[in-house]
């Protein structure tokens, strides 16, 4: 390692030069970051030219799978649930909840590709409670 002087344009500043094992610690480093880059530089046009190319990447099509599930919730008066069958792009099923006055509203429906359609029901008789004003506090 050695320094050398310079009074060059009126600036002082020391030059160091660098030891022996300084220098390749340095050309390693330089030789390590280069090949970093160009492999992502070469990632990037092999990424770049597959996308590129016909019949490149396509999205995978997945054959539709058959399904059929169903639940019922019965505690005290809450009372609800849900059946559901579908294959592919298709459904059908229910849902149904006991409303609290006292009626079951059920909901069929069928989906497919022209959309959602429902035919909604009710059974039973509303049941309302009679009101009696109070004239307390």
């Amino acid at each position: 390692m050695g320094e050398a002087d310079n009074w060059g344009s009126g600036w002082r500043y020391k030059v160091r030069f660098l030891a022996k094992d300084e220098t390749v610690i340095v050309h390693h480093l330089c030789t390590a970051l280069l090949n970093m880059f160009a492999s992502v530089v070469l990632m990037s046009i092999l990424v770049a030219a597959g996308v590129a190319l016909p019949g490149g990447y396509q999205q995978p099509s997945y054959a539709p799978i058959p399904y059929n599930f169903n639940y019922d919730v019965n505690a005290g008066a809450t009372n609800f649930g849900q059946q559901e069958s579908g294959n592919g792009g298709n459904a059908k099923g229910s849902y149904w909840v006991q409303l609290p006055d006292g009626r079951l509203e059920r909901v069929d429906y069928w989906a497919d590709g022209s959309g959602y359609h429902a035919t909604v029901s009710f059974q039973g008789t509303a049941k309302h409670p009679s009101y009696a004003p109070s004239y307390g506090y």
